[in-house]
C-alpha cells in the first residue's frame, strides 16, 4: 500500500515538474519569437522623451491598483468560505503586496505559496486560504473568458445581455459548488452582497489592466485603431492565458505574444512598445508593493476574526 501511495506521489511530482517545464519552454518560445520578430523595436526603449515617463508613472499605478484589488478580493473570499470570519482588508492588502513577486520565478505558482505561508503564520486556517486562492483563481478565469468573447465571434456583441446573465450564474455556480465541496452545505443567502463585492474587485482588477494599457496606447501607439470592446478582450484573453500557461514566470513573453499577435503590421512596433513597457511598468509595481509590505511584520496581523 505504501508502495503504491509512494509511486503515485512520484508520479504526480514528475507530471507538475514537466508542466513547470512546458511552461516555462512556453515562456522562452514566446520571448525568442517576440525578440525574433520585433528585436529591433527595442531601441524605441532608449529614445523616451522625458514625458513619457509621467504615462509610465501612471501605468505603474494603475498595477499598484491590480495587487489591492487582489488583495480586497481574497479579503472577500476569506468571508465567503467562513461567513462567521471578519477579513482584515489591510492585512489582506499588505499579504499580496508580498507575495505577488513569487510570481516571475520558474512555475508561476510561488505567489500562491506564499499566499499560505504567510496566510498561516497570520492565523488563517489551511482551509480557507485554500478555498479563496481557489475561488480568485476560477472566478477571474472565469471573467477573463466572458470578457473574451468578441474575440471569438463578432456575432456574440448581439448576444451581451443574455452572455451577461448566463455569465453571473455560472459564476455563481461556480462558487456555489466550490463552497458546497469545502462545507458540505449550500452557501446561506446572506452571502449575496459579499459574492458580489468580490466578483467587482476582480472585475476592478482587469479593467484597471485594460486602463493601463490605454494610458500607454495614448502616448506610445496613438493611431492604434482598437475599439475599447477589443482592447478589453484582448487584455481579457491575454490575461487568461498567461495565467493558465502553467510554469511561465508571471506569464512572461505569453502575453505579450497574444497581444502582438492582434496587432497589424502599422501598428506592430507601436503595440511591442506598449506591452514591453506595460510588463516593465507591473513589474515595478511589484517590486514597489514587495517593499511596501516589507515596512509592516505580517505576523504581527490577524487577517480574519470572528
Amino acid at each position: 500500500m505504501n508502495q503504491y501511495i509512494n509511486s503515485t506521489e512520484r508520479k504526480k511530482a514528475q507530471g507538475i515538474l514537466l508542466l513547470r517545464g512546458l511552461g516555462l519552454g512556453l515562456s522562452l518560445a514566446c520571448c525568442i519569437y517576440i525578440l525574433t520578430q520585433h528585436g529591433s523595436s527595442l531601441k524605441l526603449l532608449l529614445k523616451l522623451n522625458p514625458a513619457s515617463f509621467g504615462y509610465i508613472l501612471i501605468a505603474v499605478l494603475c498595477w499598484v491598483g491590480v495587487n489591492t484589488c487582489l488583495g480586497l478580493g481574497w479579503a472577500k473570499a476569506i468571508e465567503l468560505q467562513n461567513p462567521s470570519l471578519r477579513a482584515n482588508i489591510k492585512a489582506s492588502i499588505f499579504l499580496n503586496f508580498r507575495t505577488q513577486i513569487g510570481k516571475y520565478l520558474p512555475g508561476n505558482v510561488f505567489h500562491f505559496a506564499g499566499r499560505f505561508y504567510y496566510a498561516k503564520k497570520m492565523g488563517l486556517a489551511h482551509k480557507s486560504s485554500t478555498f479563496s486562492t481557489l475561488f480568485e483563481a476560477g472566478s477571474l478565469s472565469l471573467l477573463a473568458l466572458v470578457l473574451s468573447t468578441p474575440l471569438i465571434s463578432s456575432q456574440l456583441n448581439y448576444l451581451l445581455i443574455p452572455i451577461s446573465l448566463l455569465s453571473i450564474a455560472i459564476l455563481y455556480l461556480f462558487y456555489f459548488t466550490l463552497f458546497y465541496f469545502f462545507n458540505k452545505r449550500p452557501p446561506p443567502l446572506t452571502n449575496w452582497a459579499t459574492w458580489l463585492q468580490s466578483i467587482a474587485y476582480y472585475l476592478a482588477l482587469l479593467i484597471l489592466q485594460t486602463c493601463l494599457f490605454l494610458v500607454l496606447q495614448t502616448e506610445f501607439a496613438p493611431e492604434l485603431n482598437w475599439s475599447l470592446d477589443k482592447t478589453i478582450s484582448i487584455i481579457a484573453f491575454s490575461w487568461i492565458a498567461g495565467f493558465l500557461a502553467f510554469g511561465a514566470p508571471g506569464g512572461l513573453g505569453v502575453r505579450e505574444a497574444v497581444m502582438l499577435h492582434y496587432a497589424d503590421s502599422t501598428s506592430s512596433s507601436a503595440i511591442f512598445l506598449c506591452v514591453a513597457i506595460m510588463r516593465i511598468a507591473s513589474l515595478i509595481a511589484d517590486v514597489i508593493c514587495y517593499l511596501i509590505s516589507q515596512c509592516i511584520r505580517l505576523d504581527s496581523l490577524k487577517i480574519a476574526k470572528n
